[in-house]
């Protein structure tokens, strides 16, 4: 019955994205900066993420990888090197 997808537990999970067209990097600022705020006002009465895509090129992808997997991270992590020694899977 154990599982890496906690959030298969979740009552509700909001979809947040944000966009921009290519080369404009104003519009890629204020997507971001709407993003997170989104991100931090809901987090607190929307527990856990639901990783639809991994995000490392966010400040905040540590945080939101945590918030995802929890006390399965360290494990998960352990997994990956085990199981994916040469880095072919993206990185947690």
């Amino acid at each position: 019955t154990s599982s890496s997808f906690i959030h298969r537990q979740s009552m509700w999970k909001p979809w947040i994205t944000a966009s921009w067209l290519a080369g404009q990097e104003k519009n890629r600022e204020q997507s971001l900066l709407w993003l997170q705020k989104a991100w931090e006002t809901l987090g607190s009465q929307c527990p856990g993420v639901h990783m639809a895509q991994l995000h490392h090129h966010l400040p905040w992808n540590k945080s939101e990888i945590n918030a995802a997997f929890g006390e399965w991270l360290p494990g998960l992590k352990q997994l990956k090197i085990r199981c994916d020694p040469y880095g072919l899977l993206p990185s947690l």
